[in-house]
């Protein structure tokens, strides 16, 4: 369970959102979009950014190489979620937000920070880049875009967030199965499928019931949608990327767009909230042609 109650943990660690920029050795455009900064030293000027290796921009982040680190404002969530989306990777210069005559960075963002590369330090899945900063530029006042509980925080969700951070105590959990288990019927990791396919959910050793029902060792089924899982001990959002079974249903018909997406299974109690230990399937990926 350390690995689901990390997750957990870390949703509720808010951070500014930051896209990382630069060039690689043939002068193409690369950004991705980070919340893994921090500042390293002061003395002197230094950042760290945690990269995956699996990124776009990772092999271009070798020792000397010079980069921006774009800290985003309020108004910028277009540019955040462009620089993180995989599909839409050579979309992301196709606009107005970039002063690319150099070193390439978003206009009017929070803060331009221009750094070199002074060392990388691979770690699993991601490498630690280490770099020197040599020049910076702020916006005058303070309005920095931030990310919490899988979702961008204006005021009130910020304060939401806080609130539910000290709470979540009184939250009780209905209690799973750790036999049970969440699986896609169809299609298969790796499948091709057309725009429009059928999805069909299996479950062992649980059962179904419609949402509102309260029965031990039941519950219903979410789909999630090229997202991250969400909070394990919250309600499960309903949105696009979180789509909702109440009614008991075991298999969907779903339209996507031509390109990669992940799918993966998530089982939710009565109230939608998973349960303890949480239930859900290993993330698969689909081809849509």
């Amino acid at each position: 369970m350390a690995k689901e109650q990390f997750l957990i943990a870390m949703r509720f660690l808010a951070s500014s959102v930051s896209v990382i920029s630069a060039k690689d050795s043939y002068d193409n455009l690369l950004a991705m979009t980070a919340s893994s900064v921090t500042s390293l030293t002061i003395d002197p000027p230094s950042i760290l950014v945690c990269v995956n290796q699996g990124a776009s921009i990772h092999d271009a982040l070798i020792k000397g190489k010079n980069l921006c680190i774009n800290i985003l404002q309020k108004n910028q969530q277009e540019i955040s979620n462009l620089c993180s989306s995989r599909n839409q990777e050579s979309q992301r210069f196709e606009n107005n937000f970039w002063d690319v005559s150099d070193i390439p960075f978003i206009k009017n963002a929070q803060a331009n920070i221009f750094c070199k590369v002074d060392q990388t330090i691979a770690y699993h899945t991601h490498t630690i880049v280490i770099a020197s900063v040599f020049h910076s530029q702020t916006a005058e006042t303070f309005n920095t875009l931030m990310y919490a509980d899988g979702g961008y925080l204006d005021q009130m969700r910020y304060l939401f967030v806080i609130f539910l951070s000290f709470s979540l105590h009184a939250i009780e959990l209905s209690k799973g199965d750790e036999n049970a288990s969440v699986y896609f019927i169809s299609p298969n990791d790796g499948e091709t499928v057309s725009r429009t396919f059928t999805v069909r959910f299996g479950l062992e050793n649980f059962g179904v019931a419609p949402a509102g029902i309260e029965m031990v060792n039941t519950g219903h089924h979410h789909l999630i949608i090229d997202a991250d899982l969400p909070s394990l001990n919250l309600p499960i959002p309903a949105d696009k990327n979180h789509v909702h079974f109440g009614k008991g249903q075991t298999e969907v018909e779903i339209e996507l767009a031509k390109g990669t997406h992940t799918l993966q299974l998530l089982l939710g109690d009565f109230r939608h909230i998973p349960h303890n230990p949480p239930i859900y399937s290993e993330r698969i990926t689909v081809q849509v042609n």
